[in-house]
């Protein structure tokens, strides 16, 4: 939603999902939280089960829709309010969000999706933050350092 108000129930997992569409052309791909599964043997490890990559959902999203809505993303990232994410020859599409958290409104949840198309890495970045209000920043520095090839150096504070 470009705005919203009240309850809205979703898991970072549900979000990444949801907005995997986007980043393939409208196709969803079944939600892994691993690729692969490992057995130790010592100091070696041996792959018990890979998983392939399969589509869940196709054609969610049409290309005319895409069209109008990824463009939004990328300006979300260069001009708006997660600036702060961009990178050097990197395209990242992004959306942000904010969500009250309990009456005195002291917390809040803070979060940023985006993906990028880079050939080398293409990623698909969500970050939810619980944080006191006003201190939401922080899941900008973290989603940089998710799509950054490099780790950022850290604050002393952090």
């Amino acid at each position: 939603s470009g705005y919203g108000q009240g309850e809205l129930l979703i898991t970072p997992l549900q979000m990444a999902s949801l907005f995997s569409s986007l980043a393939n052309g409208g196709d969803i791909y079944q939600p892994k939280i691993v690729d692969s599964v490992y057995v130790d043997h010592g100091t070696k490890y041996e792959a018990l089960q890979g998983f392939v990559p399969s589509k869940w959902k196709s054609d969610i999203v049409d290309d005319y829709v895409l069209s109008k809505i990824t463009p939004l993303l990328k300006k979300v990232v260069t001009r708006g309010s997660a600036k702060s994410v961009r990178i050097r020859g990197m395209d990242i599409y992004g959306k942000t969000g904010t969500a009250e958290v309990g009456n005195d409104k002291s917390r809040e949840i803070a979060w940023f999706i985006g993906y990028t198309f880079h050939e080398d890495k293409p990623l698909l970045v969500c970050v939810m933050c619980e944080v006191p209000a006003g201190e939401g920043a922080v899941r900008f520095k973290i989603a940089k350092e998710l799509f950054s090839e490099e780790p950022l150096e850290r604050d002393d504070e952090e």
